[in-house]
């Protein structure tokens, strides 16, 4: 063989060792995009059910926070029936029957006081 026809093959081998390393790089180049794409669909799934979760989330606080106001009002109700105030009555009401329930107090303490003297 001449040296011409053996720098040939040696350019040829060489040639094909590249291609053999670059098909290596391009098969792992898609293994990742493969797990890159893999990974976004798992946020993807993710991400909906954060945002389900959120919502379900959301939704009790809120009955939570119905619930406590009702439970509240129903004490501020049931102290006003008790209190002489109305039902529904708004918390100057509430605070009105409470003084008047003070003075009442008072009163019935100062009776006994004067009987007692």
């Amino acid at each position: 063989m001449s040296p011409l026809e053996t720098s040939v093959q040696t350019l040829a081998d060489a040639l094909d060792r590249l291609e053999s390393r670059l098909d290596d790089q391009i098969q792992d180049a898609a293994a990742d995009a493969d797990a890159v794409d893999a990974a976004r669909k798992q946020a993807r799934v993710a991400r909906g059910h954060l945002n389900d979760a959120s919502e379900t989330l959301g939704a009790v606080l809120a009955e939570l926070k119905a619930m406590a106001n009702a439970s509240a009002q129903s004490a501020r109700d049931a102290a006003a029936v008790e209190g002489g105030v109305e039902e529904g009555a708004g918390p100057d009401q509430h605070e009105d029957a409470q003084i008047r329930e003070d003075q009442s107090d008072d009163e019935e303490n100062g009776a006994a006081k004067e009987k007692a003297s």
